[in-house]
């Protein structure tokens, strides 16, 4: 039975419908919903001293979930984050029912170099995953 569901918020086009899928499920099940947005230090070394500036992004990625949820009758809490995204969300799915992230459909060289977070998530989270493709 699905009771709390965390979706993986970056504030991507992409990631928006992640966000409503998530939204959707929490609606059918009657689950709580959790969003997490993980600012990855170590590939933005140089935004590390504008904490401001983070935190007002992820708070304005936050609130599209926040007014999403709200719209549809969702209980919904957030996390803020700072860390490898992969690495934190993975520590999450140990306490969630599934997982529902967004996927940036990278190939080729960026996808080996950068890796994927919903790669990583699929082969070792502790809960189901939901990916969410956007159509081309």
């Amino acid at each position: 039975m699905i009771q709390k569901i965390l979706v993986a918020v970056d504030g991507s086009d992409n990631n928006r419908l992640a966000v409503d899928y998530a939204v959707d499920l929490a609606k059918k099940y009657g689950a709580t919903l959790t969003a997490m947005t993980i600012f990855d230090s170590a590939r933005n070394e140089g935004m590390n001293y504008q904490k401001e500036f983070v935190q007002t992004t992820n708070e304005k990625n936050l609130a599209y979930v926040q007014i999403k949820s709200s719209e549809e009758g969702c209980e919904c809490s957030t996390i803020q984050s700072f860390g490898n995204p992969a690495q934190c969300l993975l520590e999450a799915s140990k306490d969630y029912d599934v997982i529902v992230c967004g996927n940036l459909g990278r190939t080729g060289l960026k996808r080996l170099m950068l890796g994927s977070v919903s790669e990583k998530l699929i082969r070792f989270a502790h809960c189901p995953v939901f990916v969410v493709r956007a159509k081309e």
